[in-house]
């Protein structure tokens, strides 16, 4: 039975961490899931950061050289340097990555703290459930009291439930935001947005403003052109790879999983047989119990007449003693009178 109540809290936990890997797979970016790809998108957003950074640089510099300029090149300037502002103090760097990714992982743990302690406030109250339900089950209160204590212990309990799937749901979520943190952050997304769209806004101004090929300024908007678009494939290389892995996860869980319902049903199988055979063991050995009861009982009333008969045995035997010292003292006084009656005789004769 101790080996089948283990298998029972072991296939539970296992279909409660498939559960949670699945909220996992469906809540984060596939790419955030696994750490190398995570890495390398981490630093393919730092070189578009940087991208944008030197492009911006650059346009900046061909607006001195080219002076007056069309109202459609000023309007995409316009728009660049609105989306520069947007941008703002975003990060470029990867030391400012990893501040904010620092920041935002104590935030969690912060909250992670909140739900240990909010769980050890909940075991208290647990604790007083069943303490009260000790005391009920003590039966010191009349049925009109007992069942409306019943009642609100009942509702406590199911309340005391229910805040504890509460807590497990939050810890999830918060193992979720945990591996969102930096490419699964929407923050973060907006800012690749704000980039992207940055990117194509400059070009678009680059584009009009024509080539100069001063400096070697050509040179390098067509370098960092290939390097945006080798950045685009390389990040599309990647999500697929992540779809991909997700996608095995997903049958191996859900292989898995189809395992775990299979076990469980056999466990409940065996559960069932398992109180059937405890019953019948058990039943048994009430029977064997009654049974030697029952010897030991017939064991003791025989001891019972054994012991009465062997006092009866001790007062007749007493008896037949005081019975025989009398009639010995009766013969001896006998003789002693007929001793005493032949010296009064003799002594009249004479």
């Amino acid at each position: 039975m101790n080996d089948l109540i283990e298998a029972r809290k072991y296939a539970k936990e296992a279909m409660h961490l498939a559960a949670r890997i699945e909220g996992i797979l469906d809540g984060a970016r596939p790419i955030a899931i696994f750490g190398d790809l995570r890495a390398a998108s981490e630093r393919t957003s730092i070189l578009r950061a940087k991208l944008v950074r030197v492009k911006g640089a650059l346009l900046e510099r061909e607006e001195a050289i080219h002076g007056d300029m069309s109202s459609e090149v000023l309007e995409f300037r316009s728009k660049r340097r609105e989306l520069e502002a947007m941008l703002g103090d975003a990060p470029s760097e990867e030391r400012e990555y990893n501040l904010r990714r620092e920041g935002a992982l104590r935030e969690i743990e912060s909250f992670r703290a909140e739900i240990q302690k909010l769980e050890i406030e909940l075991m208290g109250n647990e604790a007083r459930i069943a303490a009260m339900e000790h005391f009920m089950a003590a039966g010191d209160l009349d049925a009109a009291s007992r069942e409306s204590v019943s009642n609100e212990v009942e509702n406590h309990r199911a309340a005391a439930t229910l805040f504890r799937e509460m807590l497990e749901s939050f810890r999830g979520e918060l193992d979720i935001l945990r591996l969102q943190v930096g490419l699964g952050d929407q923050s973060l997304e907006r800012e690749e947005d704000l980039r992207r769209e940055y990117l194509e806004v400059a070009n678009r101004e680059r584009e009009l403003l024509g080539r100069g090929g001063r400096d070697g300024v050509d040179a390098l908007f067509i370098r960092m052109a290939r390097i945006e678009e080798a950045l685009n494939e390389r990040e599309d290389a990647m999500e697929r790879i992540a779809e991909q892995r997700v996608q095995k996860i997903r049958e191996v869980l859900e292989e898995e999983r189809a395992k775990l319902d299979t076990l469980s049903t056999s466990l409940e199988q065996l559960a069932e047989e398992a109180e059937i055979a405890v019953a019948e063991v058990a039943h048994d050995n009430f029977l064997l119990i009654r049974d030697h009861f029952e010897e030991l009982v017939i064991r003791a009333d025989v001891g019972k007449l054994d012991i009465a008969w062997a006092i009866r045995n001790q007062h007749r035997d007493r008896l037949e003693q005081l019975t025989n010292d009398r009639r010995l003292e009766l013969l001896r006084l006998d003789n002693e009178f007929n001793e005493v009656m032949m010296d009064e005789t003799g002594e009249g004769s004479r």
